[in-house]
């Protein structure tokens, strides 16, 4: 069994636990995606079960350069920003601009409520610093091109440190799919807002 370590792929004695930590991928991104329902809900409902538990988010959470992480952020109250062409167009330029400098991308997808993104770290800037910077510079320009101020995204997002190259093509494929299992496509080439390395 290996694992991923400063980037590269070496033997580990844990194996067993990384084994099943990957055949557990797919259940735990469901998982995510239920929790991210249930947001808006709490949202609509009273702030402060939303603010401590994106204060509970932070908790263990590292940042190590050159390691590989899974992303997702959710829209704030879920609304479908990402429905209209030039504001998912903006976002995934957002993405582009820092490639190979903060972050190496591995696969995303814009849905119209929230983003998917596995990248590999690199070294310029922690984790939280360069999801501000996504957040923050695609909420700009969004709102420069709609002369708005409207506030996109929700605070806070969730990470899962990736721990093998089996978990790394294990969660692009679930990153991938995204649109088919929300029905919006029957093929995932039919949808215009995602990009991955392997395809």
């Amino acid at each position: 069994m290996y694992i991923i370590v400063g980037g590269v792929l070496t033997p580990n004695c844990l194996g067993f636990f990384y084994l099943m930590f990957t055949v557990k991928a797919v259940s735990m991104y469901i998982y995510l995606d239920c929790v991210l329902s249930l947001t808006r809900f709490n949202t609509v409902n009273g702030g402060l079960w939303m603010t401590a538990h994106y204060q509970n988010l932070r908790k263990h959470r590292v940042s190590i350069p050159f390691h590989y992480y899974s992303v997702t952020t959710s829209t704030l109250d879920r609304n479908c920003y990402f429905s209209d062409f030039n504001n998912a167009r903006v976002l995934i330029n957002t993405l582009k601009a820092i490639e190979d400098i903060k972050a190496r991308t591995i696969c995303f997808v814009v849905m119209p409520d929230h983003l998917h993104w596995l990248f590999q770290l690199q070294d310029k800037v922690p984790l939280a610093t360069l999801m501000r910077e996504i957040k923050g510079k695609s909420s700009y320009l969004i709102n420069k091109s709609a002369s708005s101020k409207r506030k996109i995204w929700q605070p806070g997002y969730y990470d899962s440190l990736i721990r093998s190259e089996e978990h790394l093509r294990d969660v692009s494929r679930y990153i991938i799919a995204n649109p088919l299992r929300a029905g919006i496509v029957k093929n995932v080439r039919d949808y215009p807002y995602w990009d991955c390395i392997y395809l």
